[in-house]
């Protein structure tokens, strides 16, 4: 069983496609001591995994879904490390969805979204659009929501896991918050 250790402070990364964005510290134990995640090379032998929040009065598991634990282990055994340009945060939440839908599609043929409202279950899939005008929006990051006001996403196309809240993404793509569901 792996257990990532999310930290109270955060740290600003450059992602893979050269952006620069705030997120929690996330850590693994190795050889026992703390490594950052993004640190460590290989993950072939997880079984499972587990999320543990800092707070100021202590740890807490966050309680995951399968589904999302699932979508966690193959991303660290299959895209962890190997900045593969064509897996992206979309590319995330739809393996935790299991949508087939590739990336620059009519997302709207595959997703639904409704406006977040302060309504939010562990393992939901949070997209941030900007609105253009009326009748065109863009599509800026795909989140998975893990609990505690933590989402856990693909930072940019071939990044790595990363753990944010909602503010720090909102505030770096300036777009606002929607549920989005598979459609069936």
């Amino acid at each position: 069983m792996l257990t990532i250790l999310v930290s109270r402070k955060k740290q600003k990364i450059i992602t893979a496609d050269n952006e620069t964005m705030q997120v929690r510290r996330a850590y693994v134990w190795e050889n026992g001591s703390p490594q950052f995640l993004q640190q460590r090379k290989t993950f072939e032998d997880l079984t499972g995994v587990e999320i543990v929040v800092k707070e100021w009065y202590g740890l807490r598991k966050l309680p995951l879904t399968s589904k999302v634990e699932e979508a966690i282990l193959k991303f660290l055994r299959d895209y962890h490390i190997t900045q593969d340009m064509g897996f992206s945060c979309y590319s995330f939440a739809s393996l935790v969805h299991g949508v087939t839908s590739p990336f620059g599609c009519n997302m709207h043929d595959f997703w639904s979204e409704r406006p977040y409202k302060w309504r939010i279950k562990v393992g939901d899939a949070l997209f941030l659009i900007r609105p253009i005008d009326k009748e065109v929006s863009l599509f800026c990051h795909a989140a998975i929501y893990i609990g505690r006001g933590l989402y856990i996403s693909v930072y940019g196309a071939g990044g790595t896991l990363e753990i944010s809240t909602l503010k720090d993404m909102q505030l770096f793509y300036n777009a606002k918050a929607y549920i989005a569901e598979p459609r069936s």
